[in-house]
């Protein structure tokens, strides 16, 4: 049997330390009360003031605070191969990970991605912190740490683009500039997400990306904030499409098929010769919210590869006697995109085909 060409992900590969406690809603109760206790005896004399009075009620607090801790592998670049894998489809991955993290690699390589291109280099891995309460959320990153894994002192060559269907970065950022510019006029599909915490400008997308891709992922305040458009009062159907529109013409400069998420409101997608397709959320039960956005596209990505032969193929549809073919396979890979999201939001987990398979089907 043919071996299938792969997914080829690059993106990163770190640690995440966990920490579930019950900290942070102890404390919003503290504070709570010290505020309520001054404003029932008319205290409160400034912000000054009642900043000073939070910070005592803060250093009060316990120093040493209970919980559950645990190491698990985190970075977009590990969380979409793994959401693609799960989906059955044929994924190597292209990062850098640290000396001290050799454990990694045995994960990776036991749920079946080729982990050839997983380079690791004499530095610390980057560890996140992700701090759970039960209704809070917050992560401590390490852009110091992040920024050294890059492929500064990695020999690259075309031989890492041999034997992929598809090269995915997620996010693109300037540390990718080798491998983004290996796979420049290749034949193969080029894609890429777009996020504020590696591109904080459109001037730096024009630094990192000097050709057009075939597609792209954004969520729609992350590219907001990044094109320096607003997103206040844009809140019905119609004042998002304008505002797309608006976005679309700058962004359609990088990419032939463009998809902005924008949480409850959908997904839309923008492609060659005015295609317009809006695909509405499905409604589930919320659970937990994280990894939508990368669910979403590794969803959109697995139908699009069962749907396109290769980049040929897809060329093909960006031709005026095509459109209707090209509507169908997007308007297919954008609701693909959405239930698998909505499997993760609602399971607190991603699924596999068989899972995505029988949640379709109830």
């Amino acid at each position: 049997m043919k071996e299938r060409k792969k997914i080829l992900v690059v993106g990163e590969c770190h640690i995440d330390l966990y920490y579930k406690t019950k900290f942070f809603n102890q404390l919003i109760e503290r504070i709570s009360d010290k505020i309520f206790s001054l404003y029932e005896i008319n205290k409160i004399k400034s912000k000054n003031f009642l900043k000073e009075r939070v910070l005592e009620t803060i250093l009060d607090s316990h120093k040493k605070n209970e919980g559950i801790s645990f190491l698990n592998r985190g970075g977009n670049g590990n969380n979409s191969a793994e959401l693609m894998v799960k989906l059955g489809l044929p994924i190597k991955l292209l990062t850098i990970i640290g000396k001290d993290a050799s454990w990694i690699l045995d994960e990776l390589g036991n749920m079946g991605i080729d982990i050839e291109n997983v380079y690791q280099i004499d530095k610390p891995t980057p560890i996140s912190t992700i701090i759970e309460d039960s209704s809070i959320t917050k992560i401590l990153v390490a852009p110091n740490l992040k920024r050294e894994m890059n492929f500064d002192k990695i020999e690259l060559n075309e031989r890492v683009l041999t034997g992929n269907k598809i090269i995915f970065f997620t996010p693109i950022a300037k540390k990718y500039k080798k491998p983004i510019q290996l796979s420049k006029n290749k034949n193969i599909i080029s894609i890429f997400t777009l996020e504020l915490q590696q591109v904080k400008s459109i001037e730096e997308l024009r630094e990192i990306l000097n050709y057009k891709m075939d597609i792209m992922f954004s969520n729609l305040r992350d590219l907001a904030e990044i094109l320096g458009k607003s997103l206040i009062n844009v809140e019905d159907e119609i004042g998002i499409e304008n505002l797309i529109d608006v976005v679309d013409e700058i962004m359609k400069k990088f990419s032939h098929i463009r998809i902005y998420t924008h949480g409850r409101k959908g997904s839309f997608i923008r492609s060659e010769h005015d295609i317009k397709i809006r695909i509405p959320i499905m409604p589930v039960k919320v659970l937990d919210q994280t990894g939508a956005g990368d669910t979403y596209s590794a969803g959109f990505i697995s139908k699009l590869y069962n749907l396109i032969e290769d980049l040929n193929h897809l060329k093909s549809l960006y031709q005026p006697e095509n459109r209707k073919e090209l509507f169908e396979v997007l308007e297919n890979c954008g609701k693909f995109g959405t239930y698998t999201a909505a499997f993760k939001i609602s399971k607190g987990e991603s699924p596999t085909e068989k899972e995505l398979d029988e949640f379709l089907k109830s």
